[in-house]
């Protein structure tokens, strides 16, 4: 279950149209050979996206890059139990303790890695690489990584933070730590994240079959947590003051999200319509195959479907939302046959035989 080896991969900026070419790498090549083809075959925008990742059509052989540490934020109930599982399963960190009942968030060693970090919070937009690193030295347990769960709702209460890496998109922070953010769609998302309150709270989860007071937050899902959950929650967590009216999805709205979207670098759909995508990444540049990981690590209860008037009424809440899966859903559709130029889909290896384009700086000791 090495599904985290992405973990250890690029400080990559890469943006949709945009490449950051200040990348770190120690010049020194991998083992890992792929299947290259004609440059001239290969759009600008691909040529791009290869070379953020320290890849050629022309010299397969990756650069591997310094390591730096990591940053996962994995919005409630888009995967981060199975992440955290995986995470802990892994050679390289399985000796550290990780809580998985909280999903490997950081929230057992804050204050620690606070004051390890100059009083700097692990999501400060201030934080700088350099007090990460004290943070990560003070806390081995983090394995490199801090978890983050924005959303995550116990008592009523919900703690995002102050946000304010969002409104400066050209904070320290964004260079402090390489970027993952995991995303799902608005539907599946929702479903699961009532469930789960309502098995969390002991309550009963046979209404849940009830789509239409799910959908319309009637009944038993009549009250501002459930309102909060169910109208563009992503969102939310993307762009700053937005919850005081997440049904005002504007352009403005949209547009600062997928900036932000944009800002990290690495996104992942694993339940969505780009699941092949970020999978066939995933397993392109980290070696990680996650079929098993999807299948065995982590059970989903498919939601019900939604009726044409039930699917209209909660897409009208999720505008938001929905157009940020949209973009993020061709991003990674356009990034998968990039690197089909190099790594052919057709001759992926799984990962018991394969440690992906940056093997040697890898969590897992077999790499």
């Amino acid at each position: 279950a090495c599904v985290i080896l992405f973990i250890l991969a690029t400080v990559v900026h890469v943006q949709e149209g945009e490449m950051d070419n200040g990348l770190l790498n120690d010049g020194v090549q991998s083992s890992i050979v792929g299947y290259p083809s004609s440059s001239a075959n290969v759009s600008e925008y691909c040529l791009g996206v290869l070379k953020s990742y320290g890849l050629s059509v022309t010299d397969p052989q990756p650069q591997k890059r310094k390591r730096q540490h990591f940053y996962v934020e994995h919005v409630m109930k888009c995967g981060g139990s199975a992440l955290c599982y995986a995470f802990v399963s892994l050679g390289g960190c399985s000796r550290y303790y990780r809580d998985i009942k909280r999903n490997c968030r950081i929230d057992t060693y804050r204050e620690v890695f606070r004051k390890a970090a100059g009083g700097l919070e692990w999501d400060s937009a201030n934080i700088t690489s350099s007090a990460v690193k004290r943070g990560m030295v003070m806390v081995p347990n983090l394995c490199g990584v801090v978890f983050n769960e924005p959303g995550w709702m116990h008592r009523h209460e919900n703690n995002f933070g102050a946000m304010e890496r969002y409104r400066n998109l050209s904070a320290p922070f964004w260079d402090a730590y390489t970027t993952v953010l995991v995303v799902r769609d608005p539907w599946d998302r929702y479903y699961s994240h009532v469930r789960m309150l309502k098995l969390f709270q002991e309550q009963d989860d046979s209404d849940m079959s009830d789509v239409e007071n799910l959908v319309n937050n009637q009944g038993p899902f009549d009250d501002d947590e459930m309102r909060i959950a169910s109208t563009n929650f992503l969102t939310q967590h993307l762009v700053p003051e937005f919850r005081h009216d997440p049904s005002n999805c504007t352009q403005e709205t949209i547009r600062r999200a997928v900036r932000a979207v944009n800002r990290f670098d690495h996104v992942f759909n694993f339940f969505g319509d780009s699941h092949v995508e970020s999978e066939y990444i995933m397993q392109s540049l980290f070696g990680v195959w996650i079929d098993d990981f999807k299948t065995r690590r982590v059970t989903h209860r498919r939601p019900p479907s939604l009726s044409p008037g039930q699917r209209r009424v909660f897409e009208e809440k999720n505008q938001c939302d929905l157009q940020i899966i949209s973009h993020v859903n061709k991003m990674l559709h356009r990034r998968s046959r990039c690197l089909n130029h190099v790594f052919p889909f057709n001759h992926r290896q799984r990962h018991s035989r394969y440690c992906g384009v940056f093997a040697g700086n890898s969590f897992d000791m077999r790499c």
